[in-house]
């Protein structure tokens, strides 16, 4: 899977959350399997593209997280598609989860970045104080 996300969002590397953005390639980026088992990994491929099209912004009762409308995140325990999640799913997180409180679609105009692992991982993927489980 190769899920393009908003340079907004930070990833956790081997040196700290940085935000997307300013990833260097020569970093790893921690993730879990579907057994939550953590390791850092170096994406096989990372990439990049200028987008101007639809974001979900998703509000939950710790933070706010932004994504494509086909991103997939850990979602009640199973993969969802961000044009999915409706109010009062449980976005999950390493043994925890935040309540789904607004979902909504604007027209946003930015950098989407991709970290392609060559396998199906989960990702933590931070905003200000909160991170959700992107499937990457």
């Amino acid at each position: 899977m190769n899920e393009f996300i908003p340079d907004v969002l930070n990833v956790l590397t081997d040196a700290g959350w940085i935000n997307a953005s300013n990833y260097n390639p020569q970093s790893s980026i921690l993730v879990m399997d579907k057994n939550f088992k953590l390791e850092y990994l170096k994406p096989k491929i990372f990439s990049y593209y200028n987008y101007k099209g639809p974001l979900i912004e998703i509000i939950t009762t710790s933070g706010i997280f932004y994504c494509k409308p086909n991103v997939s995140l850990l979602t009640n325990g199973e993969a969802c598609k961000a044009k999915n999640i409706k109010r009062g799913n449980l976005l999950n997180r390493f043994d925890m989860w935040s309540k789904v409180e607004t979902v909504s679609t604007g027209e946003w105009e930015g950098k989407m970045t991709s970290f392609f692992f060559g396998e199906e991982v989960y990702m933590p993927v931070k905003y200000n104080r909160d991170y959700c489980l992107l499937i990457s």
